[in-house]
């Protein structure tokens, strides 16, 4: 009988196939870029054999820490009361493993789990963020499962060094631009298409799904040039069973481009992404019923030159109608000696979903919401896996129209806050 052995050695790295590191910019979009198997940190690596088989097991997990204090200031009918601090939690924890064939090919698998459920998505949603099977080789990598669209992944955004990043769709978590507020008599809508849509992101998913099933194939490095490509059936996760397609949006594809390159001391990465789908539409469909397809565009360029770093990004969602908008960002940031500054802009503008009409009255359009957010960052690297970050940010959404006001339902707020990261 064959005796199990998982041991050998323990070291810190990290799990790289893509690499096409960008060490000026920050933010989202340069964990992205990294590695498609990879953790967005270093991971713990043990290396070792299981019944004769030498696997690789990659350990990663990352934990931050925010309190905050916000004053907010609404133009609505509304008595609620949000000032003052309040704090916020976000980790996970992802389990990477694979092995190298005799042919040359690694196959392996990656697990990341949420620490927190995500704001603004469904009450019964999972930890399980993404989960999916890979195959690597010379020609490149192909991932099959539950995992963001290839757009997402390469898309380049404006440097922010804090935690909590304009792009990261959570930054509502400190004024309540997005969902329903609560007044203690009743509540009140405000923004949609905040995860994932163009109200909170220029890193959008088309229809603003979350990782959904998909498979996707990304090049090697050729001469700092990336090119990625996904398919999804529909927007569901693999093991959500199928959906009907005669009246849903189906048939997602992605496609993306990313450059990285770096000219004696002045560092270049840009971006750009389509994704589009089909929208099939019965023949009893009514004669207003959307027949568009949806589709999204983008695209980033980040400049860098002795620590400073300089970008934006745009992003274009339509087809949707309900969720049609679009957003961009621009952003500066300096980083020396582990010490990070960054003032970055945000404004993201959709239609306004719950005033949403397929026929508008003639001479009309439908009503819009917008976003603008504006955030100083600094973040210092305390080494051993330990961060420590500040912000202030100034934030105004405003709709056109409301819930029970003519002039819409908006929210102006202040957040300045502090907090540590740890991660390994």
């Amino acid at each position: 009988m064959k005796k199990s052995v998982l041991s050998a050695s323990i070291a810190l790295a990290c799990c790289s196939f893509a690499t096409v590191g960008f060490a000026a910019q920050t933010g989202p979009a340069a964990n992205a870029r990294a590695s498609q198997t990879g953790i967005d940190s270093t991971e713990l690596e043990i290396s070792g054999s299981t019944n004769d088989i030498d696997w690789n097991l990659g350990v990663g997990a990352l934990l931050d820490s925010t309190v905050a204090y916000s004053s907010l200031d609404y133009d609505t009918t509304s008595e609620a009361d949000l000032d003052g601090f309040d704090g916020r939690l976000d980790g996970q924890v992802s389990f990477n493993f694979n092995l190298t064939a005799d042919n040359g090919l690694t196959f392996g698998a990656r697990v990341e789990l949420e620490g927190f459920n995500q704001s603004n998505s469904d009450d019964d949603q999972d930890h399980l963020n993404e989960a999916f099977l890979f195959v690597k080789g010379n020609w490149g990598e192909v991932l099959i499962g539950d995992t963001y669209d290839a757009g997402r992944k390469l898309s380049e955004t404006a440097p922010d060094v804090a935690f909590i990043g304009i792009e990261q769709n959570n930054f509502h978590d400190l004024v309540p631009y997005g969902g329903s507020v609560s007044d203690g008599i009743g509540s009140f809508d405000v923004g949609n298409d905040v995860r994932f849509g163009t109200l909170g992101d220029t890193l959008i998913s088309n229809g603003a799904s979350e990782p959904t099933g998909k498979i996707s194939y990304f090049s090697p490095n050729l001469a700092g040039f990336i090119i990625g490509a996904s398919y999804g059936r529909d927007d569901e996760q693999f093991d959500d069973g199928q959906i009907n397609c005669a009246d849903n949006v189906c048939e997602f594809f992605d496609i993306a481009l990313n450059y990285v390159h770096s000219f004696g001391s002045f560092d270049l990465a840009a971006s750009a992404r389509y994704g589009t789908s089909t929208r099939d539409v019965p023949d009893t469909a009514p004669a207003g019923a959307n027949r568009d397809d949806p589709e999204v565009y983008g695209f980033g360029l980040n400049l860098g030159f002795g620590g400073f770093t300089i970008g934006g990004s745009f992003a274009d969602q339509s087809g949707t109608w309900e969720a049609d908008g679009d957003a961009y960002d621009l952003g500066v940031s300096y980083e020396v000696d582990g010490l990070g500054l960054s003032l970055t802009y945000f404004n993201g503008e959709n239609i306004d979903d719950e005033n949403f009409s397929a026929t508008p009255s003639p001479g009309f359009s439908n009503p819009k919401e917008e976003v603008e957010i504006i955030k100083i960052a600094t973040n210092y690297d305390l080494g051993n896996g330990i961060s420590w970050y500040g912000m202030a940010a100034d934030v105004q959404f405003d709709e056109e129209v409301g819930d029970f006001n003519a002039t819409g339902d908006d929210i102006d707020g202040f957040v300045i806050g502090t907090g540590f990261r740890l991660s390994f």
